[in-house]
């Protein structure tokens, strides 16, 4: 299935423009200032830019630290998905599990600007697509868009509130 919108202009009857993706499409543009704020500051900015400190959308504690060993998980990351594995990162609470989680996410919108990236934040979905951030629920996922080429697969993120122990169903 192809899901590519494509429009004649009035101005230009010969050429058309295509986008890959619609909010017409079963998804919305965001809503949500702290996910747009996050698409606006990371997007196509080089992470040397990126202060040591960041914060988290719904998260009010304030700025967290990056660690050094974040930069070995990035890295580990960047292999394992170019090799289409799938890394699922466990732990006690406490020990920096969803500031890495955002981290690795923040330096893959820095550093890939032709790459989409949805990321499940438990019952909202955000889907960065070129420079939109559109939204659904997670129970709602009308579909994902379909991949650019083999080098630019979808690459999601799962923020899992863990009180329950469970992944949620539509995963």
């Amino acid at each position: 299935m192809n899901h590519y919108d494509c429009q004649t202009s009035a101005e230009h009857p010969d050429s058309q423009t295509c986008s890959r993706f619609s909010p017409s499409q079963g998804w919305h543009i965001a809503d949500s200032p702290d996910w747009c704020r996050l698409a606006s500051l990371y997007r196509q900015t080089p992470i040397a830019t990126i202060s040591s400190l960041f914060s988290i959308p719904g998260v009010e504690d304030g700025d967290f630290f990056i660690r050094e060993c974040y930069e070995d998980l990035f890295q580990f990351l960047c292999r394992s998905f170019s090799n289409d594995k799938s890394v699922l990162i466990t732990g006690q609470r406490g020990i920096g599990k969803t500031v890495a989680l955002f981290y690795v996410f923040l330096r893959f919108l820095s550093e890939r600007p032709r790459q989409d990236i949805a990321f499940v934040d438990r019952e909202k979905v955000y889907l960065f697509v070129d420079q939109e951030v559109y939204e659904c629920d997670i129970t709602d996922v009308p579909y994902l868009p379909e991949r650019l080429d083999d080098r630019h697969p979808l690459m999601v993120f799962v923020r899992m509130d863990n009180s329950s122990g469970h992944l949620p169903a539509i995963l």
